[in-house]
């Protein structure tokens, strides 16, 4: 059960994401923009570090580092994208709606994400820390976007000298 749950805890949290924010437009908009823009993120990140995943086989990742070429970045593990995502929709949801329950079942599922890709032998604890990490600086990130955007940049207002 929990190998389920935290594979899909990405999708999970996603819809979750969507129905809690659907109230307010904007933020709703702001998060699936920023949900994607995450993936890519991670994708290049992948690209980048070319970090492998765990694996018994070393002979498949010496096949793979010789076809490296002509094969996608998701055989890279560093950062976690599953984590990066469910910390991603955690960190905005928690800063956008500050709900304490609903960001303790968040988080929950967060950590089941974290444990299901270490357990699987899909990720490196190290791997997963990293998406965390990355995935909650873009929740923060796109939420200070977020309410930027709606309430825009904020004045001080003159003093007319009005009485208290």
């Amino acid at each position: 059960m929990l190998d389920l749950i935290g594979f899909n805890g990405p999708l999970i949290l996603f819809v979750s994401s969507s129905y809690f924010l659907y109230k307010n437009s904007n933020y709703v908009v702001i998060y699936i923009l920023g949900f994607v823009l995450t993936s890519i993120i991670n994708y290049i990140l992948k690209g980048l570090f070319r970090h492998p995943r765990p694996t018994d086989n070393e002979q498949l990742f010496k096949l793979e580092e010789t076809y490296r070429q002509i094969m996608t970045f998701e055989k890279y593990g560093m950062p976690s994208g599953h984590t990066q995502l469910v910390f991603y929709s955690t960190s905005f949801i928690y800063f956008s709606l500050k709900n304490i329950k609903l960001t303790t079942f968040y988080f929950v599922i967060s950590l089941v994400t974290l444990y299901q890709r270490v357990h699987s032998q899909e990720h490196f604890l190290s791997q997963t820390i990293v998406g965390a990490f990355v995935g909650s600086i873009l929740g923060y990130g796109f939420y200070k976007y977020a309410r930027n955007h709606l309430q825009g940049p904020l004045k001080l207002k003159q003093d007319d000298n009005a009485p208290i």
